[in-house]
């Protein structure tokens, strides 16, 4: 199972964003910018998690990191680096995410148990203002 991170623009203070498989939304995210992980494919397994003294789902092969979860937190302070999911979003903060965690867990368990199971993080899409500006005005010519 793949499941794609999309990332949205940072707010200074937190790195909003959607999960999905096979593009269909699955729950919001929320990152914190400072210990954000670099954009990448990655591998998930689970493991047992001392911090929540239960099996999560964590990133592998994460350069320069390790114990990357995805996990429940409403507040981007609530991550060293992980991904928080949760049902609804406002400005630097998601909601009811322990209920979202445990549904996004049914189906990574499943996942890793049987065929396997990937997190592609994007970063945003790139604006193209300049380019359109630049074209507008002719210096591209």
């Amino acid at each position: 199972m793949e499941i794609v991170l999309q990332r949205g623009d940072s707010t200074g203070k937190s790195i909003p964003g959607e999960l999905k498989i096979l593009d269909n939304h699955v729950a919001w995210t929320l990152e914190r910018p400072a210990v954000a992980i670099p954009a990448g494919r990655f591998p998930i397994e689970l493991y047992f998690s001392p911090h929540f003294n239960r099996m999560m789902p964590r990133l592998k092969d994460v350069p320069e990191r390790s114990n990357i979860e995805i996990h429940w937190g409403d507040f981007p302070t609530n991550s060293d680096g992980c991904i928080l999911v949760g049902e609804q979003r406002s400005l630097d903060a998601i909601w009811y995410t322990q209920d979202e965690f445990k549904q996004l867990f049914t189906m990574l368990e499943a996942a890793v148990k049987s065929e396997g199971c990937w997190i592609m993080v994007l970063d945003p899409p790139q604006s193209n203002a300049e380019d359109v500006e630049a074209a507008a005005t002719g210096e591209n010519d």
